[in-house]
């Protein structure tokens, strides 16, 4: 690529840094750096040119001539061997116009016309001088369907959907090995082993109602005298023992870094039969786990934790509206398991608000598909109580999981959550004034976000700031390093729980194991190489990232085809975001945006960004968490947006 273009005049920086390509569709590009704190990098349309969206590349910055270029040493990483886009021609040859953006030169062997959808593989890829060339692999014709909306993500996000060979036989071998260490665990006096027999314990795992991955289980048991009141035991699938250092079954769940859930499939970070069966804490199956076994005092305060692998054995597998029901004193049905657990959570949430963490009231919305992946119903996911339960349960572990991992110096990866900019105080505290919002933001601290996110229940408004309040916050990151989580208020925090859907769990789990190994006298063994752990921690926060976006990018699909179906139609809408150019609004309370550009109205519309305030032609002001009625106009499908006009004359 690139090369040093001193003599174009300008100053060049000699620092070298790496970042992600984002492509524009006038050509040319930008580069986000890794280190947060520079500036993202403009590249001009010419270096442009031999980079494709995602690839991550080694770049200086020039500044000179008011602004500021990249200049592109090399490509350390090419995101995408696979492709989705449009074919278009262009001087009697065919190109494909790929969803990110990319043009690619399609051969005159291969049977296309403009119009036509494919899923193509990269050949070759772009250069300075030439565009890259591809082979198409699947032609989906002129007129795409619901049911290409995840192959077209698969390829788009680079979602790998097959496992090694070598992978699947490892899983099948590990099936024999996790029998005879469950025997051997129950075949002999506790106590013995490193590995106890936790069978007799009542274990419960509570999750949604499609859940096949049971990644936890809970206990809660109530000693009576002493200053214990409450033992939560937390037993996580055991995955360490299946993927090992070194095996095909790692290099496949490392190269993926998270499951990714899209309306009606799940893309695994693991085969199936580990992922829905040998490491699934399914009820009534003894299966292998490592536990945490934490102490809380009468107030709910941790005065002790303890961890070790286990063999246990879940007598239900309930559902979050099952444990509600009992809850809100519709059901006694399974309140054995349930009854402490409620006493316990009913403590730790006074110690949580205690703390102060940032409580957002966002609601969850879901997308349900049929067979052929039409979305049937879209709109806000039922949330209960019990949710909550899990969740403050699973909190508790990972942060005495990265308590011991902190204090030992075992190598891992921490869940790290950085403070905002300083800026978010006034810039909020200016959209709170402008709202009418009578309270303020005194410090960035967590406690005064609660404060500020508690006193919004009830205002008209309380949505959108929560939204708000939402992008002022850092994305939460893995790193070696323990820099606490700003959001749950916690100075120790890491990912335990989840080692089936994410591979920081599994970092985490062998930390743990390497801990455990010690403390018994023999040589921490397999724990983590602490100098790959900087790099391991970046590529998993890019694949959440990642996974993150395709979601989007598939639901918001999901919700183009869902109001295809009502173009011209009438629907209530509610705004949820504004800028120069455009209102966002959510239609009907569905969670699908719906996108009003200000060109089809008609005289001149003003945006003032400190007040967030949208001024029209006759002084009418709108803001965020305004209603009026709008028509569906148009699906815009490069994009995924819905758009739409007022019904009545604003």
């Amino acid at each position: 690529g690139g090369g040093g273009g001193g003599s174009r005049g300008g100053f060049t920086s000699p620092t070298k840094m790496r970042g992600t390509v984002q492509k524009n569709p006038k050509g040319f590009a930008f580069i986000l750096p890794e280190d947060r704190g520079v500036a993202d990098a403009f590249v001009q349309l010419e270096d442009a040119q031999g980079l494709m969206a995602g690839d991550k590349v080694e770049f200086s910055v020039r500044r000179g001539g008011g602004r500021s270029s990249a200049i592109i040493h090399n490509v350390i990483d090419r995101a995408k061997t696979k492709v989705v886009g449009e074919v278009v021609a262009q001087g009697g040859d065919y190109f494909l116009r790929t969803l990110s953006h990319d043009y690619l030169y399609i051969p005159r062997t291969e049977r296309v016309e403009a119009g036509h959808w494919v899923l193509a593989e990269i050949v070759k890829y772009p250069t300075r001088e030439m565009p890259g060339t591809i082979r198409v692999d699947e032609n989906f014709g002129k007129n795409l369907t619901p049911r290409h909306d995840i192959r077209m993500a698969v390829a788009e996000f680079n979602l790998p959907e097959e496992f090694s060979a070598e992978a699947t036989a490892e899983a099948m071998k590990k099936r024999l090995e996790a029998r005879d260490e469950i025997e051997d665990t129950l075949g002999r006096p506790d106590e013995k082993g490193e590995r106890r027999d936790l069978t007799m314990y009542d274990f419960v795992t509570i999750d949604g109602p499609d859940a096949k991955d049971f990644d936890d289980a809970v206990y809660v048991a109530t000693p009576t005298g002493g200053n214990v009141a409450y033992k939560l035991y937390v037993a996580i699938a055991d995955v360490a023992f299946f993927v090992t250092p070194g095996s095909a079954l790692e290099t496949d769940a490392k190269r993926r870094g998270t499951s990714v859930y899209l309306p009606g499939t799940v893309i695994p970070m693991l085969p199936e039969s580990l992922s829905n069966d040998l490491c699934s804490l399914r009820p009534r199956e003894k299966k292998l786990s490592l536990c945490a076994e934490i102490h809380f005092d009468r107030e709910a305060n941790i005065v002790d934790s303890l961890f070790y692998d286990g063999v246990i054995e879940t007598r239900e597998r309930l559902t979050y509206q099952q444990a509600n029901d009992y809850a809100e004193g519709k059901s006694t049905e399974f309140e054995k398991y349930l009854k402490p657990m409620r006493a316990l959570f009913k403590k730790m949430l006074v110690q949580r608000q205690r703390r102060g963490t940032l409580d957002f009231v966002l609601p969850e919305n879901k997308v349900e598909v049929d067979k052929e992946g039409n979305p049937v119903k879209i709109g806000p996911y039922p949330s209960y109580e019990t949710n909550k339960w899990i969740e403050e349960f699973m909190v508790a572990a990972n942060r005495v999981v990265a308590k011991a991992l902190r204090e030992a110096r075992e190598p891992a990866l921490y869940r790290v959550h950085e403070p905002p900019d300083p800026k978010a105080l006034d810039e909020l505290n200016g959209i709170f004034k402008a709202m009418g919002f009578t309270h303020r933001l005194k410090d960035i601290t967590p406690p005064d976000f609660h404060d500020i996110l508690k006193k919004l229940e009830g205002f008209p408004m309380a949505g959108a700031l929560n939204m708000l309040i939402l992008r002022q916050q850092k994305q939460a990151q893995y790193t070696p390093d323990p820099l606490g989580h700003f959001g749950l208020a916690l100075e120790d925090y890491c990912h335990f729980t989840s080692p089936i859907r994410r591979y920081p769990d599994l970092v985490v789990h062998r930390g743990m194991k390497a801990l455990l190994g010690r403390e018994r006298g023999s040589r921490g063994r397999g724990g983590n190489r602490e100098d790959d752990l900087n790099a391991l921690g970046q590529h998993c926060s890019q694949r959440e990232r990642n996974a993150a976006q395709a979601e989007r990018w598939v639901v918001a699909r999901k919700h183009c085809w869902y109001f295809h179906k009502k173009l011209g139609q009438v629907v209530p809408a509610k705004i949820t975001g504004m800028n120069a150019r455009a209102l966002y609004m959510d239609l009907d309370g569905t969670g699908a945006d719906g996108m009003l550009d200000f060109e089809r109205l008609s005289g001149a519309v003003t945006f003032d960004e400190a007040k967030y305030k949208v001024y029209l032609r006759n002084k009418k002001s709108l803001t965020l968490g305004d209603t009026f009625d709008v028509i569906i106009s148009a699906i815009r499908w490069e994009d995924n947006r819905i758009l739409i006009d007022p019904a009545d004359k604003l």
